[in-house]
């Protein structure tokens, strides 16, 4: 029983160490000198070498790492991404199926003309047989 319990919270720890090293990295370790955003790529770059070590613990911790520090990248690269509610989003998604509506539109209508086109070419093909 203990040992099902521990291979389970060996994994969690792993990740929120993993969380926590990458805060320490992006804030404290590195110079505030260094562009936000390449000071949050780094725990990533650390995080998928871990990936490759042996042990659970040590994937955990990347799998923390750049979880973290890639959240932390997207928040900080794209403009406004922290504070997008779920009406944003509503928005958002509202906008792409109106263009989806606009573009299928689009695309039937060319595809009426070249039926027309191809309409009239056979009949005056057919009108020249005669």
């Amino acid at each position: 029983m203990i040992n099902k319990i521990t291979k389970q919270v060996t994994p969690i720890a792993g990740v929120i160490a993993g969380s926590l090293a990458a805060d320490v990295v992006i804030n404290k370790a590195l110079p505030s000198t260094i562009n936000k955003n390449i000071r949050t790529l780094i725990p990533v770059g650390v995080g998928i070498f871990l990936l490759t070590m042996k042990g659970d613990f040590m994937k955990s911790l990347g799998s923390g790492m750049i979880a973290n520090a890639g959240t932390q990248f997207a928040k900080s690269a794209i403009p406004g991404l922290a504070g997008i509610t779920e009406s944003d989003m509503d928005a958002v998604f509202e906008d792409i199926s109106e263009e989806i509506e606009i573009n299928e539109l689009d695309t039937l209508n060319e595809f009426d003309t070249l039926n027309e086109d191809i309409s009239e070419d056979i009949s005056e093909d057919f009108s020249t047989l005669n």
